[in-house]
């Protein structure tokens, strides 16, 4: 009798054991459904700073392809106005050498 006792008294042990490891679980699976919970909010907010990232974004390109294009204006600006001053300076010293050779022919 005293062995069926025995037996008796450690199955209940391992019961207990069970149970205690049963409610450890579900109190780890509440934290991690409180976890989950704090994850979406977190993730709700990470998108809306991913939005106004990609406006931000957006507005900067914008910008720079502006300054891109005036830098490529006032390059071609500045390239039209040297050649125009190359030009006047090629007419002014075929002026110049006409002038001497008139002096030197004469």
């Amino acid at each position: 009798m005293s062995d069926d006792l025995y037996a008796t008294r450690r199955e209940f042990d391992l019961l207990r054991s069970d149970l205690i490891d049963n409610k450890r679980a579900v109190d780890e699976l509440k934290s991690s459904n409180a976890a989950i919970a704090v994850l979406g909010t977190q993730m709700t907010s990470l998108a809306q700073s991913m939005a106004e990232i990609k406006t931000d974004m957006a507005a900067r390109f914008t910008a720079h392809d502006t300054v891109h294009r005036n830098d490529a204006e006032s390059r071609i600006n500045g390239r039209r106005w040297m050649v125009g001053a190359a030009i006047a300076a090629i007419g002014a010293l075929i002026g110049l050498y006409g002038w001497i050779a008139l002096f030197i022919h004469r």
